[in-house]
C-alpha cells in the first residue's frame, strides 16, 4: 500500500518529499511488479499532481540510466491525468535513454494553445521538445546525441540541449522553461542552529510572536527571472530567511494587541471586492503604512522585521526550479489554498504583497496577487496591497 500520509502531510515541503517518494516508490514496485507487470499501478494512486511531478524529476536528476521499476513509473507518467507530469516523464525519459518507451513518447498528450495559460509559442516548444525526445530515444545508443537530434530535425542545437542536457544555468526563457519542466525543487537547508529573536518552535511549526506562522525560506540557490523584464539569474538569499505563511490578516493584529491599519476600499476597489469575499482576509494598506505595520510588528515581538526585498518574495513564492508559478508551469484553478515551494500561501489571491524594492522612479514593487501570477512579474504599485513580513537570519 501507498502512504498517503506522505501525499497529504500538511503539504509543507510537498516538492521536497519527490526525492523520498522516489526511493519508496522503487521499493513497493519491486514487490508488485510480479503481480501487476508492466505498468504502476502506485503512482496514479497520488492524489497531488505536484508531488508526481517532483517524484518524475527526481528521477531525472538522481539516475543516470533506467532501472525496470522506473520503466513502470515513467510509462505511467506518460498517460497521467497532468500536463506537467506527461511533459516530465518526456524529457526524463529522453534524457534517461528510455529506448522501450519511444513510442509512448511519440504520442504522448501535449496541452493545447491557450490551454493552463500557456501560449502558441510555448506549445510550439513542447512539440519540437516531443519530436527532439522520439529522435533522441530513436538514437539511444548515439554518444552525441545533441548534434543527431539537430541535423535529423533541423531544430536550433540550443533547443536540443536544453533538452537532453542540463543546464547549471538556464540562460533564457526558453531554457528556463525546459529547466522547470525536468528539475525537481531541492531539498531545503536545516533551520539554522539559533533562531532569530522573535522566532519561535513549536511542534513542527514556527512562528513570530503567538500569532503569525512562519516558513524557513533556505539560502538554497533559486532560479528568478525569465519573463520579458528580467533575464534568468541565480540568486542564494543570505543566510536565508523567516517569512509569513500568510499576508498578515485584521485579526491577528488584534490578537498582538496592535491597531488594525486602516484602508479605504475606494483606493483599491478591485482588491477591496476579492478581499470582501476572501475568509480572514489579508489586511490591504498603503505602503507607507506597511512600514509602520513592520515597525509595531518588531517591537511587540522583539524580532527585526521587515517587508522582503522583491527577490527574497520571488524566491519564497517560487522555490528553486524557477517555474513559472508559485505552483508549477501552468494556470490552474485558484483556490486560495495554494502554496509554493517553501509553503507560503495566498501568493496569488487575493492581494499582491509589498517588497521593500523601489523601482527607477522610486515607486515600491508589489509580487502576487491576480495582477500578478508569475512569480516573476514585478509592478511598480500605487494602491494598497498587503504584508508578509521577513524576519532574516542572523
Amino acid at each position: 500500500m501507498i502512504d498517503h500520509a506522505s501525499d497529504t502531510h500538511d503539504e509543507q515541503g510537498l516538492d521536497a518529499l519527490g526525492a523520498l517518494m522516489a526511493e519508496r516508490f522503487l521499493e513497493q514496485l519491486r514487490a508488485s511488479r510480479a503481480r501487476d507487470p508492466g505498468e504502476s499501478h502506485l503512482f496514479p494512486k497520488i492524489s497531488n499532481a505536484a508531488l508526481r511531478r517532483q517524484i518524475v524529476r527526481w528521477f531525472g536528476r538522481d539516475y543516470r540510466e533506467t532501472t525496470a521499476g522506473m520503466l513502470e513509473v515513467l510509462r505511467t507518467a506518460l498517460r497521467d491525468r497532468d500536463w506537467e507530469v506527461r511533459v516530465s516523464a518526456m524529457l526524463v525519459a529522453a534524457r534517461l535513454r528510455a529506448a522501450p518507451l519511444r513510442s509512448l513518447v511519440k504520442e504522448v498528450l501535449l496541452p493545447a494553445a491557450h490551454q493552463f495559460g500557456l501560449s502558441e509559442n510555448d506549445v510550439r516548444l513542447l512539440i519540437t521538445l516531443r519530436a527532439i525526445a522520439t529522435e533522441a530515444l530513436n538514437s539511444s545508443a548515439t554518444a552525441d546525441r545533441v548534434s543527431v537530434v539537430t541535423e535529423t530535425l533541423r531544430v536550433p542545437r540550443e533547443i536540443a540541449r536544453y533538452a537532453l542536457d542540463p543546464e547549471d544555468l538556464p540562460r533564457s526563457a526558453i531554457a528556463l522553461f525546459v529547466h522547470a519542466l525536468v528539475t525537481p525543487n531541492e531539498l531545503e537547508d536545516p533551520l539554522p542552529d539559533a533562531l532569530p529573536r522573535g522566532i519561535a518552535r513549536r511542534e513542527r511549526r514556527l512562528y513570530l510572536g503567538d500569532a503569525i506562522e512562519m516558513v524557513w525560506v533556505s539560502p538554497t540557490t533559486h532560479l528568478l527571472g525569465g519573463d520579458a523584464d528580467h533575464a534568468p539569474r541565480s540568486c542564494s538569499p543570505g543566510k536565508g530567511f523567516f517569512a509569513a505563511r500568510r499576508p498578515v490578516a485584521a485579526a491577528t493584529f488584534t490578537r498582538l494587541g496592535l491597531t488594525v491599519p486602516r484602508f479605504d476600499p475606494n483606493l483599491s476597489s478591485s482588491i477591496a471586492e476579492r478581499i470582501a469575499r476572501t475568509p480572514d482576509p489579508p489586511v490591504p494598506m498603503m505602503y507607507a503604512d506597511a512600514i509602520d505595520a513592520c515597525d509595531a510588528l518588531a517591537r511587540c515581538t522583539g524580532a527585526a522585521v521587515e517587508l522582503p526585498t522583491a527577490d527574497e518574495l520571488e524566491c519564497a513564492a517560487r522555490g528553486t526550479d524557477g517555474r513559472r508559478y508559485s505552483w508549477g508551469n501552468g494556470i490552474e484553478q485558484l483556490t486560495g489554498n495554494e502554496r509554493t515551494p517553501h509553503g507560503l500561501e495566498r501568493f496569488a489571491v487575493p492581494a499582491p504583497q509589498w517588497t521593500s524594492t523601489l523601482d527607477d522612479v522610486g515607486t515600491p514593487l508589489v509580487l502576487g496577487g491576480p495582477s500578478a501570477l508569475p512569480c516573476a512579474t514585478r509592478i511598480a504599485w500605487p494602491e494598497g496591497a498587503a504584508v508578509r513580513p521577513i524576519v532574516r537570519a542572523e
